[in-house]
């Protein structure tokens, strides 16, 4: 493997040069205008790739072409870094954090942070996870996984407070998934999004297995019981209703409304509108189904009322949305 992604990295950073010209200048000036106003900029140039390929891994460019003011930044997504070879800074607004070979650093999207690597040896790779990944994943990725399960909760549906990241030295087992989750990236074989997803899965549990204390993060029995209802209208977005969930929980509608507002910050009714919506998404990127059956199967029974919802969402209406991502899956890669 290691030799594998030796010559993986020779060519990526043969594809990098040198970032130079004065776009880049407008860019880095307006990077500084927004920190001045802040004390951070907002990162916004993954934003449309990670909307349609839900992860993304890149190589952490080299120092002198990686804002070299060292500006701090956040950003929508979470951001998974891995330092393959010699060490990385991560700087924060009061503090620093010195990521040393094999360490794993899951950052917050929320946190102002800026990673900085001083040598051409130095090697950071970035796996960036958007959000609605992790929603319609949650099951499948963070099943029996209160570690990184109260973490992205917490990402996801609190504005402030909870973890800013988690910080691990990895092992044998993780380093190997995580370069096999790399080389699959870039390989772009044949369902490979399917085998990076499967990977990112293995890479978190074998995480979990390291924190022996990880099970006892969840002490709140509310924010317990606020996570099993959210997996739960994953997997019965179509059919679900509080009154099923008062049934299943043997306990009231009406405190179970509080739960869920109170620890996932939103409605009962918005948080299943979500999944169904997402889950419609899912079938019209990867399925030939007509519309009508798409919306039935997510438990639409009102056609105009499934149209209306999913331009609410994404802005357009379900035909053109699979006609868009049609066209991207026939571009080659550039």
């Amino acid at each position: 493997m290691s030799n594998e992604l030796e010559n993986l990295i020779g060519r990526l950073r043969m594809l990098e040069g040198e970032r130079k010209g004065s776009e880049v200048e407008r860019f880095r000036k307006r990077q500084a205008e927004e920190v001045e106003k802040k004390g951070y900029f907002v990162m916004r140039f993954m934003e449309e790739r990670l909307a349609s390929e839900r992860i993304v891994v890149f190589l952490h460019p080299l120092p002198w072409n990686n804002n070299p003011k060292r500006l701090l930044h956040t950003h929508s997504f979470f951001e998974l870094m891995y330092v393959y070879r010699g060490t990385c800074h991560n700087q924060f607004r009061e503090t620093e954090l010195m990521l040393a070979e094999g360490d794993i650093l899951l950052l917050n999207p929320l946190k102002p942070h800026c990673p900085v690597t001083e040598t051409e040896q130095d090697c950071l790779f970035n796996i960036l996870i958007s959000i609605d990944y992790l929603k319609s994943a949650a099951n499948v990725l963070l099943h029996d996984n209160p570690l990184f399960s109260a973490f992205f909760m917490e990402g996801i549906f609190r504005s402030s407070g909870g973890k800013e990241y988690l910080h691990f030295h990895s092992n044998e087992e993780t380093r190997q998934a995580i370069e096999r989750l790399i080389m699959e990236y870039y390989g772009r074989k044949p369902c490979f999004h399917a085998v990076v997803q499967s990977l990112l899965t293995e890479v978190f549990a074998y995480l979990s297995r390291m924190q022996p204390e990880s099970g006892k993060l969840l002490q709140n029995s509310n924010e317990t019981l606020a996570r099993n209802i959210y997996s739960y209208i994953q997997d019965h977005s179509g059919d679900v209703s509080l009154q099923i969930l008062s049934n299943r929980y043997h306990l009231s509608e009406s405190y179970l409304s509080r739960v869920i507002k109170q620890n996932l910050g939103r409605n009962f009714s918005d948080l299943v509108q979500e999944a169904k919506i997402n889950r419609a998404r899912f079938y019209l990127e990867n399925s030939t189904m007509p519309i009508l059956d798409i919306a039935f199967m997510c438990g639409y029974s009102d056609l105009s009322y499934f149209y209306k919802v999913f331009r609410q969402y994404y802005g357009t209406a379900p035909v053109a949305y699979r006609k868009k991502c049609c066209q991207k899956s026939e571009t080659p890669e550039g």
